[in-house]
C-alpha cells in the first residue's frame, strides 16, 4: 500500500491494491499478473522505499487488451487483460536520482521485455518521479503516440484557492480540453478543503501547477511545526466507464538504506 503519515487526512486517502507477496528491504524480486504491471511494480517500490511517484496512464483502445464481463444488470463491463511481468533488481545502494532513474529504466525494460509494446517515460521534478505513458496500442493493434493528460495547459487567475478548488479547476480544464471524463476519486477531502494556496497559471502544464501547489501547502505547516506532506497522485483509466480517475495520496518520508527516514 502507499505509506501514509498520521496527518488526520481521513479514510479518503488512497490505499493502492497490492500483491500480498513481500520482498526484501534491499531488493525487489516480483512477478505480477496485473493488467497494469508497471503501476503495480511502481507501487511496490513506493511502498518499500517511499519514493514519491506520480503515475499517469493512457486509455485502453485495443479490444484484445480488455476482458468483457457481464454485470448483474446485463451491461457488459471490461477489465484489463493480465500482462505478466517478472523483475529482479539487485540491492539498491542509494536513493540518488541516478539510482532512481536506473531502477525505473529496469522496470520499463522488464515490461517491454515481457512482450508489452506500450511505452512509458520517467522524469524527476519538484522531488517527484513522474511516470507517464507516452505510447498506447491503438484500435488496430498498432502502437500510437499518446500525450499524457497532465501535459495539458491550464489557465488560472492569481488568487487564493482551497486545495480542493484548485485541483477541481485543473481537472475540469484538462477534461474539457481533452474531451475526456475525469473524476476526482479518492483524495484526502478534509485536508483539501482546509488547505489553501495562492496560485496562478498562464498556460502551464497541469502537472506543474499541481506539483507546485502540493509543495506550497507545506509552508504554513512547517511554520506551525507540523510535519510536511508529500502528496502525489495516480491518473488511472477505467475501460468500463471510459473515465479517468484521479487519486491523491500522502507518502511517508523516504527511507535511506541504513533504515533512518529522511525528507
Amino acid at each position: 500500500m502507499k505509506m501514509r503519515l498520521a496527518l488526520g487526512l481521513g479514510a479518503a486517502s488512497v490505499i493502492a491494491a497490492l500483491s500480498a507477496r513481500m520482498f526484501a528491504a534491499d531488493a525487489l524480486n516480483t512477478t505480477t499478473q496485473s493488467g497494469r504491471p508497471v503501476h503495480e511494480i511502481l507501487m511496490k517500490i513506493e511502498e518499500q522505499f517511499h519514493w514519491r511517484i506520480a503515475y499517469e496512464e493512457g486509455p485502453v483502445r485495443f479490444e484484445q487488451d480488455l476482458i468483457p464481463l457481464a454485470s448483474r444488470t446485463g451491461k457488459t463491463m471490461f477489465i484489463h487483460r493480465a500482462h505478466p511481468v517478472s523483475i529482479s533488481l539487485p540491492a539498491l545502494t542509494s536513493n540518488s536520482t541516478e539510482m532512481k532513474r536506473a531502477t525505473l529504466k529496469a522496470v520499463f525494460e522488464a515490461f517491454n521485455g515481457s512482450g508489452n509494446p506500450e511505452e512509458f517515460r520517467a522524469f524527476d521534478e519538484f522531488g517527484y518521479i513522474n511516470v507517464v505513458q507516452t505510447k498506447i496500442v491503438g484500435p488496430d493493434g498498432r502502437l500510437e503516440s499518446f500525450v499524457p493528460l497532465l501535459d495539458t495547459a491550464v489557465t488560472l487567475p492569481r488568487q487564493s484557492y482551497s486545495l480542493y478548488q484548485l485541483v477541481s479547476s485543473i481537472i475540469n480544464q484538462v477534461s474539457a480540453a481533452r474531451n475526456v471524463s475525469i473524476t476526482m476519486a479518492t483524495i484526502p477531502t478534509s485536508f483539501f478543503i482546509n488547505s489553501s494556496v495562492t496560485e496562478e497559471s498562464s498556460g502551464e502544464p497541469a502537472r506543474k501547477v499541481l506539483m507546485r501547489a502540493f509543495e506550497t501547502v507545506n509552508g504554513p505547516r512547517l511554520a506551525q511545526r507540523i510535519e510536511r506532506v508529500r502528496l502525489t497522485w495516480d491518473m488511472m483509466y477505467d475501460p468500463a466507464e471510459r473515465t479517468y480517475f484521479f487519486n491523491v495520496d500522502n507518502i511517508e518520508p523516504e527511507i535511506d538504506l541504513s533504515g533512518a527516514s529522511k525528507q
